[in-house]
C-alpha cells in the first residue's frame, strides 16, 4: 500500500513539472515575430470603440518585452520583440484590455494593461527599467509614416454683414476642398480652394478663391486659423457687372464625427473692386471696410494613403 502512494506522489510530481516547464521551454526559445501556440480567448473578441467615458483619455507608456498584441487590422496575435513607447487608452474603468493608438490617432492593436507601465509612473526611463525602450522603435506597421494626405470636402452657408453697403445683410451658399499633409510633431497645414455665391439686393457675386490654414489639435477637435484671397471673382450691381476681389482672414473650429465633419468658422472679409466701378451708381459706401461673416460648414473627409 506505501508502495503504490508513493508511485501516485511521483507521478502527480511529474505532471506538475511538465506544465511548469512551458514557461522553461518559451524562455530558452522565445518566439520572436511567430505567432504563439496558445492565444487567450479574450482576443477573439472583435473591437469596436463605443467608449463615450470621458475619463478614458489616452496616455503614454511603456509596453513590456514578450507582451501579446493582436492587430485590429489582420487579427493576428503576435508577440512584441522589445519594449515600445506608445500612446494607449483603457477599453472602460478597469478593464484588462486597452487599445494602442498610431500617430494619427488610429487605434491599431489590443493588448493587456497588465503589461503596459505608464511613463508618468516611472520616476525615469532608464536600464533599470527597460534597457531596451528606444522612442525610435514604435513602428508597428506600414501606417507609422511621416506623411499622410488627407481630402475634406464640406458645403456651408453663410450670413455676411456688408458694410461696403450700409451693413446689408446678405446669405451665400459655397463648396470648400481642402488638402492636408499631415506630419509628425508639426502643425496641420491645409491648401483650401472655395467657391462661394453670394445673393442680395445691392450686390450679387460669384468669388473662386484660395488659401492656408494651418490647425492645432485639441484631442481630435481642431481649431484652424487662415488666410484667403480670390483667384477669379465678378459681381453683379443693380447697373452693370464688374471683376470682384476679396482678401479673407478667417478663424474656425471643426469637430469630426468619424468621417463627417462639423465646422464653425468666422472672419472678416475685405472687398476689393475693379478701378471700372461706379461708386455712386452701384450704392457702394466705401470700400476701407472689413465686412464680417459667419459660417458653418458640413462635410466629409477622406484619407488619400501616405506619401
Amino acid at each position: 500500500m506505501l508502495f503504490k502512494i508513493m508511485i501516485f506522489i511521483f507521478t502527480s510530481y511529474q505532471l506538475t513539472a511538465l506544465a511548469v516547464s512551458e514557461d522553461f521551454f518559451e524562455k530558452i526559445s522565445p518566439p520572436q515575430h511567430k505567432l504563439p501556440t496558445a492565444v487567450p480567448s479574450d482576443y477573439r473578441f472583435e473591437y469596436t470603440d463605443k467608449s463615450k467615458n470621458r475619463m478614458l483619455q489616452p496616455y503614454k507608456a511603456v509596453l513590456k518585452k514578450g507582451a501579446l498584441i493582436k492587430s485590429l487590422k489582420t487579427k493576428k496575435v503576435e508577440r512584441t520583440v522589445r519594449g515600445v513607447l506608445v500612446e494607449a487608452r483603457d477599453l472602460k474603468l478597469g478593464s484588462p484590455f486597452a487599445v494602442i493608438y498610431d500617430k494619427f490617432d488610429t487605434p491599431i492593436y489590443l493588448c493587456e494593461t497588465k503589461n503596459l507601465k505608464k511613463t508618468r509612473d516611472l520616476t525615469r526611463l532608464t536600464p533599470k527599467y527597460y534597457p531596451k525602450t528606444q522612442k525610435q522603435d514604435f513602428k508597428f506597421n506600414s501606417t507609422d509614416m511621416k506623411k499622410r494626405i488627407k481630402l475634406n470636402l464640406l458645403t456651408y452657408g453663410a450670413t455676411h454683414s456688408l458694410k461696403d453697403f450700409s451693413s446689408t445683410q446678405a446669405n451665400s451658399f459655397g463648396l470648400t476642398s481642402e488638402f492636408s499633409l499631415e506630419i509628425k510633431d508639426i502643425l496641420p497645414i491645409y491648401i483650401h480652394a472655395d467657391i462661394n455665391r453670394l445673393t442680395s439686393e445691392s450686390v450679387s457675386w460669384m468669388l473662386f478663391n484660395a488659401g492656408l490654414k494651418v490647425g492645432k489639435k485639441f484631442n481630435k477637435n481642431e481649431l484652424r486659423i487662415g488666410i484667403e484671397t480670390t483667384i477669379i471673382g465678378t459681381a453683379s450691381y443693380s447697373l452693370s457687372n464688374q471683376s470682384l476681389r476679396s482678401n479673407k482672414l478667417l478663424i474656425g473650429y471643426q469637430i469630426p464625427r468619424g468621417n463627417f465633419l462639423f465646422e464653425f468658422e468666422t472672419g472678416l472679409t475685405k472687398l476689393i473692386y475693379s478701378s471700372e466701378t461706379n461708386f455712386q451708381e452701384t450704392g457702394i459706401t466705401g470700400s476701407d471696410n472689413y465686412n464680417p461673416y459667419i459660417a458653418f460648414k458640413v462635410g466629409m473627409n477622406f484619407d488619400l494613403g501616405l506619401l
